[in-house]
């Protein structure tokens, strides 16, 4: 018998009323929708819509619950007057075909539906009054290094040969399929320099190489988006970052992260998965040490026999579930970590394209200066932004845009009152103005739409602390900590965020999905 396949929204609002929005997909065989096991899977975002069609595709039962009016997280788009904005991130490493995100992505059954597009000219970091372009790939990045300063040419040189050597294994083990054959053998030589890297600081690692401090910015831009200074980063995070994102070079998914989330609702559909839109999970039901069912806003109390959180580890642990199943250990490691700095971010809508204006690469970071340290705690520590990263996210369409992204610094946003809160977001509105027109003179006067999103706008929308948007705040010596939070003390509960991993991004989010749906099949 061939029933219609379908992705449903259940929208519901204060009256609890269901209205059921379908989307008509092609038709699979029943058999594929009796499912083994039932799954509630608690936010929508990419960890979560990943382990839902993940789990799916195996046949099991997924409802997904969304607090929000649709799904997506942070990889969703919004219009003002017309023009079309991008939340998400707009460069992703490892695209390429065979690489890892092109991997994850067609073992999702995503392939026709998620194209990945090479930024064949990506970036530019602005330096005081110097310009650096930052090609891709190991041989042009490389050589443009050493065109730029040749008087670290040799040190240059030496932190290629240790990122060829080493990188690759790191990369395996830590981003890839653990399961491929050979990664734990080709990994144990090289885990004392592993180790040595996850206690050892960016700055000192570099320093060990390169001795000008502009060099060691141009170096440092990858892992820029993290908001650490360098002598707190640890030298694993900054290997990472940079080889995957310089190493595999920089893409882009045709529609932004809007057409990601949009692919994994329609494959969920297809599977015949449920995604309760409006709808937020309450409670966690622990009965013998597991989960047993989850109760939402809608007064519905779904049965498990697994459930995936798509949400950040405290409100997990807090709201859903309750401290006291949690053993002293755990929450003790839970303890020490802090939210990851909050962003800023403007969206612009232009009045000419972004190539009229000389933009012509898809990120330009403008620097006050080369002490990256001393930028990255003055901004984290005060009102206005010191670094301001410019995103074209349409470089030459009929309605282009910018994004421009900036730390948030300490700001209490969540309690500022309402009259402070709008004169805050003016005066800062007008200072990454300025400071746009300082990168790319004239560009404010172009500006036909601005919206100023704040930490409070993303606490808002995702309900992660302060707005983070990276998940925890991977400062060294916190590393141990998040490991030991990675995995939760509840058998049938398994984490797909940000936050039980130390890399952030929309690859590392949909692997931890990934992970947990594969654990759940397991067990």
């Amino acid at each position: 018998m061939l029933v219609p396949s379908r992705v449903t929204y259940f929208i519901r609002g204060q009256s609890h009323n269901t209205i059921i929005l379908s989307l008509v997909t092609p038709t699979i065989n029943a058999k594929h929708r009796m499912p083994s096991k039932s799954v509630v899977v608690i936010g929508s975002g990419l960890g979560g819509l990943a382990a839902a069609v993940a789990l799916a595709q195996k046949g099991t039962g997924v409802t997904v619950l969304e607090k929000q009016p649709r799904p997506g997280g942070y990889a969703t788009s919004f219009s003002r007057k017309g023009y079309t904005f991008d939340v998400a991130l707009h460069a992703l490493p490892a695209g390429g075909p065979g690489e890892l995100f092109e991997r994850l992505v067609a073992g999702l059954g995503l392939s026709s539906d998620v194209s990945f597009v090479k930024l064949d000219r990506p970036c530019r970091i602005m330096i005081g009054p110097l310009a650096y372009d930052i090609p891709m790939g190991y041989d042009a990045f490389f050589g443009a290094c050493g065109k730029y300063f040749p008087l670290q040419r040799a040190g240059i040189g030496r932190f290629r040969t240790f990122l060829m050597r080493h990188a690759p294994v790191y990369a395996d083990l830590l981003m890839g399929e653990r399961s491929r054959a050979g990664v734990i053998a080709r990994f144990v030589p090289k885990a004392p320099a592993f180790l040595r890297l996850t206690a050892l600081s960016t700055e000192a690692f570099l320093s060990g190489f390169i001795t000008d401090p502009v060099c060691k910015a141009f170096l440092y831009q990858p892992a820029l988006f993290l908001a650490l200074p360098m002598n707190k980063l640890p030298a694993i995070n900054f290997v990472m970052m940079f080889s995957l994102l310089v190493g595999t070079g920089m893409y882009t998914i045709a529609g932004g992260g809007q057409a990601l989330t949009d692919a994994l609702v329609k494959r969920l559909g297809e599977l015949g998965g449920q995604i309760a839109a409006n709808e937020e999970a309450l409670s966690v039901e622990i009965k013998g040490g597991r989960a047993a069912s989850v109760t939402t806003s809608a007064q519905r109390r779904l049965e498990a026999d697994a459930v995936v959180a798509n949400v950040n580890t405290n409100v997990l642990v807090d709201t859903l579930v309750g401290r006291q199943y949690f053993p002293l250990s755990f929450l003790s490691h839970l303890s020490h970590l802090r939210p990851s700095m909050p962003v800023l971010q403007l969206h612009a809508g232009l009045t000419c394209s972004c190539e009229e204006l000389g933009i012509q690469r898809t990120i330009t970071v403008g620097f006050p200066g080369s002490d990256i340290d001393a930028l990255v705690e003055k901004q984290n520590s005060s009102f206005l932004p010191e670094i301001v990263s410019l995103v074209a996210t349409n470089l030459s369409g009929a309605r282009p845009a910018i994004s421009a992204v900036c730390s948030a610094g300490n700001t209490p946003w969540q309690t500022l009152p309402e009259k402070q809160y709008t004169g805050a977001k003016a005066e800062i509105t007008r200072h990454i103005l300025a400071r746009l027109d300082g990168m790319c003179p004239g560009i404010s006067s172009h500006c036909a739409v601005v919206d100023l999103a704040t930490p409070r706008t993303f606490n808002a929308y995702t309900g992660n602390p302060g707005g983070a948007i990276v998940g925890y705040d991977c400062s060294l010596g916190m590393h141990r900590h998040m490991r030991a939070i990675s995995r939760l003390p509840m058998a049938n509960i398994h984490l797909a965020n940000a936050w039980s991993d130390m890399f952030g991004g929309f690859f590392s989010t949909m692997r931890c999905g990934m992970r947990a749906a594969e654990r759940i099949l397991r067990e």
